[in-house]
């Protein structure tokens, strides 16, 4: 019977075993079934209370060899990891550095790369628009002249027919046709001359432009990849907004306990929530 007891009294979990205090459970059921009504109870609950306090303090220090255990290996795991991380966490933290510092300028020159090459795109094509307006005016202006020319051939011809018999008239148109012929020459020779220097001048503009640079192509390694990875900097901290600070109410409390109701400020003061606690 005894054992069975002692089987029941015993808390077991992940290899530590503990033994329950004598009287736990009973003490328990007492507090949990009192209420303060009249003296009787209040002073039935005060000497539970006690009771209780001193039932805590006993299961506190079953815990204290344990727990001081558990810390002791605790700090001793923590401080041998440090050590090992030591040995190559620097080295990573480092290499990881240099990785992400060479790969940010390698993508900042191929972006780079990829505006120049954009606007070297756009210049070309400006100045192919350019040269093929200039040579539709040119083509506008032969095209004006050829049908000035058509209605002035047209006039003399009409002229000459009426003033066929007249020997200086036929002269006169002979000599007309000939200005028209050399005229329309002329104006052809003239339309082909700012055609080549409409394209002359695109060409050599053309072979002014920087050469677009090649492209890198984007930077892939296998296993690895840059990620963003943001974080908040204050650089003006009598700027912060209320919203995102934080009262340091650890520091309060303990003002609090040593100023009691003298702490009082016009965001706040110090206010007394009593609790039962055993006396000496």
């Amino acid at each position: 019977m005894d054992a069975q007891v002692v089987e029941q009294k015993t808390l077991s979990t992940q290899g530590l075993q503990v033994v329950e205090p004598e009287g736990l459970q009973e003490l328990a059921t007492q507090i949990n079934s009192v209420k303060v009504i009249d003296p009787q109870t209040a002073d039935m609950a005060g000497q539970l209370i006690l009771a209780g306090k001193a039932m805590i303090k006993r299961i506190e220090s079953l815990f204290v060899p344990i727990k001081r255990s558990i810390d002791d290996s605790k700090r001793t795991a923590l401080r041998l990891e440090r050590e090992e991380l030591a040995k190559i966490e620097p080295a990573v933290e480092l290499l990881s550095r240099q990785l992400v510092s060479w790969r940010t300028e390698q993508e900042a020159i191929r972006r780079a790369a990829e505006e120049a090459a954009r606007r070297a795109a756009d210049e070309r094509r400006r100045i192919e628009a350019e040269a093929l307006r200039r040579a539709e005016v040119a083509r506008q202006e032969e095209e004006r002249k050829r049908i000035q020319l058509e209605q002035e051939a047209a006039r003399l011809k009409r002229e000459e027919i009426l003033k066929a018999d007249d020997a200086a008239a036929q002269k006169r148109i002979a000599e007309d046709r000939e200005r028209l012929r050399l005229q329309a020459e002329e104006n052809r020779k003239a339309t082909e001359a700012a055609e080549e220097i409409a394209i002359n001048e695109a060409a050599k503009k053309e072979a002014e432009l920087v050469p677009a640079p090649v492209v890198p192509t984007a930077i892939k390694q296998k296993g690895l990849a840059m990620r963003d990875c943001w974080s908040f900097e204050i650089f003006d901290e009598a700027a912060v907004p209320r919203e995102y600070c934080i009262p340091d109410l650890a520091r309060l409390n303990k003002l609090a306990t040593v100023e009691k109701e003298r702490l009082r400020f016009s965001w706040g003061r110090a206010v007394n929530n009593p609790v039962m606690a055993k006396t000496r």
